[in-house]
């Protein structure tokens, strides 16, 4: 048994490191994208203007709640990290690897808390599919864009910390321990509802969700209401931002359309209908809930408690399910205006957590069905023979949804060379921007390269273009152009 359970630790151990390493060679090949050099020449300017590095980023995020989007406590803190005009190109590496290893670190702890000793495959599941959602461009805005890290993925992981601590103060006795809980619950809890409206909502439901399944116990755990209370004040905070509503208009304006919240819960099911076809379209991700489906079967794992399941339990679940991942999807539609998840970041926060909301359904569903199997002395060969057979049909399709993810991406770019000159090119354009004579145009010719694994800054043909507009800004040029050419 010792011998067995060193050989588990030790396949779990090469697993988790051979998903997170090639995770791992993208943040440390990110550069600046984007937004981001208009979030550091702004942050700089209000340095210069308060004087204050604190203050400055108060004030900038407070203007861009006022006038942009609500996702101030996720700006404060951009404005005030600012990574690549404090410590270099090396120093924006380093965040946004701390961010990812972070978020890993973070769903296991929710992962850990939630399945107690039987955690491992669950887990190694959820970290499966963050990088192998087939929606990789998603999973770049995610984790190698700094303002996009710090609006969606770092929120994320303060959901799981919130939801994980309000477990822990839900399940302990010990008075000094739960205030301890409740505040460190409460204060991700707000963290993680300040940043992007599609992780506050999905916070949000799940904390609520916690709340209704446990509601014969909060008179006697009433401080396992406070998380929520927190993480809904800070949601609303975010959400009646004058910046929100404004932007929200200039969308209808320009695109032409007048929608308002009855259109937006219809939408919102079209999107949840829509994305589902996506998640349950990837092969990959059958083939992970098959795995986990038969073993805990096989195996006859308790993942959840010492307590049986029953149907009334599992319908509760999907409810729950349903619930969390239409809230989640809601605020997207009704800010944009659409049936669907308009930008990449959204999509793939979705599916991400509509992903683990799956895994944490199948895996109860799985114990049920391991009770009544027991109940009905179904023979374990049987069980068996319905699982290779299961799993053999997914394995074809499973291959072809993995090579749509990140994870192939970036094994093949940082093997095949594609990936060194990609970024060797990406440097070479911001040590010439960064070395330029300030107020000068300058016009960049570079070698045509292209990753799909990897970002580069965004730069383009046009002058006029947003983000050429802010590297020149931050640069402090006249104007940028960067071509490439084969």
């Amino acid at each position: 048994m010792k011998t067995r359970k060193i050989i588990f630790s030790i396949l779990f151990i090469v697993a988790t490191i051979a998903i997170i390493l090639p995770m791992l060679y993208g943040t440390m090949h990110s550069v600046p994208y984007s937004d981001d050099y208009d979030f550091e020449w702004t942050s700089l300017n209000a340095i210069d203007e308060y004087g204050n590095e604190i203050k400055a980023a108060i004030k900038a995020s407070l203007n861009m709640y006022e006038n942009w989007e609500g996702t101030y406590v996720s700006d404060c803190i951009i404005y005030y990290i600012r990574p690549y005009s404090r410590w270099g190109l090396k120093g924006y590496q380093t965040v946004m690897t701390l961010n990812l290893l972070f978020y890993i670190f973070s769903m296991m702890f929710l992962f850990r808390t939630v399945f107690k000793k039987n955690w491992h495959l669950p887990y190694l599941m959820a970290l499966i599919m963050t990088a192998c959602i087939t929606d990789y461009w998603g999973f770049k805005e995610l984790f190698y864009w700094y303002v996009g890290a710090f609006q969606y993925s770092f929120n994320l992981s303060f959901a799981f910390l919130a939801l994980g601590f309000l477990i822990l103060l839900f399940e302990n006795d010990n008075k000094g321990q739960n205030i301890l809980y409740a505040i460190m619950s409460c204060g991700c809890g707000f963290i993680a509802s300040g940043g992007s409206l599609e992780i506050a909502a999905a916070n949000c439901a799940v904390l609520l969700l916690f709340l209704v399944y446990n509601v014969r116990k909060l008179k006697e755990k009433v401080l396992i209401a406070f998380p929520f209370i927190v993480a809904v004040i800070n949601a609303a905070i975010s959400a009646f931002a004058p910046g929100n509503f404004k932007r929200s208009e200039g969308y209808m304006e320009n695109d032409g359309i007048s929608k308002g919240i009855i259109d937006a819960v219809f939408d919102t099911f079209t999107c949840w209908v829509n994305e589902h076809k996506q998640i349950l379209g990837n092969y990959f991700f059958i083939l992970l809930l098959v795995v986990l489906f038969f073993f805990i079967i096989i195996g006859n794992v308790i993942v959840i408690s010492d307590h049986k399941l029953d149907i009334k339990n599992i319908l509760l679940f999907a409810v729950g399910m349903v619930f969390a991942e239409y809230i989640t999807a809601f605020p997207v539609c009704y800010g944009y205006h659409s049936s669907e998840l308009t930008y990449k970041r959204t999509s793939y926060s979705y599916r991400l957590i509509a992903s683990i909301l799956i895994i944490f359904f199948v895996a109860c569903l799985a114990q049920y069905v391991a009770q009544e199997i027991k109940k009905k002395n179904i023979s374990s060969k049987i069980v068996s023979a319905v699982a290779i057979i299961t799993t053999v049909i997914c394995i074809s399709g499973a291959i072809g949804s993995y090579k749509e993810g990140i994870h192939y991406l970036l094994i093949t770019d940082s093997t095949n060379g594609i990936g060194a000159e990609f970024y060797a090119n990406r440097v070479d354009i911001l040590d010439r921007l960064s070395s330029a004579e300030k107020g000068s145009d300058v016009y960049i010719v570079e070698p045509s390269t292209y990753s799909n694994a990897l970002l580069g800054p965004g730069i383009t043909e046009n002058k006029d273009d947003y983000v050429n507009q802010s590297v020149s800004r931050f640069f402090g040029l006249n104007s940028v152009v960067v071509e490439f050419k084969d």
